[in-house]
């Protein structure tokens, strides 16, 4: 945070990285930073925006970690950076359309999920 305050940055990404030890400190790390961020207002110090990273995979996390750093004004986390999850669903539906041009999909996702292409109008397409 000092570095970002030397630097007069608008804003400052936060990752809560599990280094492989099985969790995710977001949580931890955010908090820490909110006290941070309380220090900085208490010095009457410019305050960058801040955002949060990892472990994030749903619409709930999101609105909590923005909620939690509300204290009474705006929130001090003013969004969410997302990529595992993201990048996750792109990557399977990729190898799921290769396996389906191959006709190679799993017996299982047929009886879930059949083997009928359907494409979304949505995306502009028939």
């Amino acid at each position: 945070m000092r570095v970002a305050l030397d630097a007069k940055v608008d804003w400052v990404t936060f990752d809560g990285a599990d280094g492989g030890i099985g969790i995710t400190p977001i949580a931890y790390l955010e908090a820490q930073v909110l006290r941070a961020v309380q220090l900085l207002k208490k010095h009457e110090r410019h305050v960058p925006d801040i955002l949060m990273a990892e472990g994030f995979i749903n619409e709930t996390q999101i609105i909590k970690a923005i909620a939690m750093s509300n204290f009474g004004n705006d929130p001090f986390v003013e969004g969410v950076v997302m990529a595992r999850s993201p990048l996750t669903v792109v990557m399977k539906a990729t190898y799921y359309m290769e396996l389906y041009e191959d006709k190679k999909l799993p017996k299982m996702f047929i009886e879930l999920y059949g083997d009928a292409l359907r494409r979304s109008s949505s995306l502009g397409r028939a």
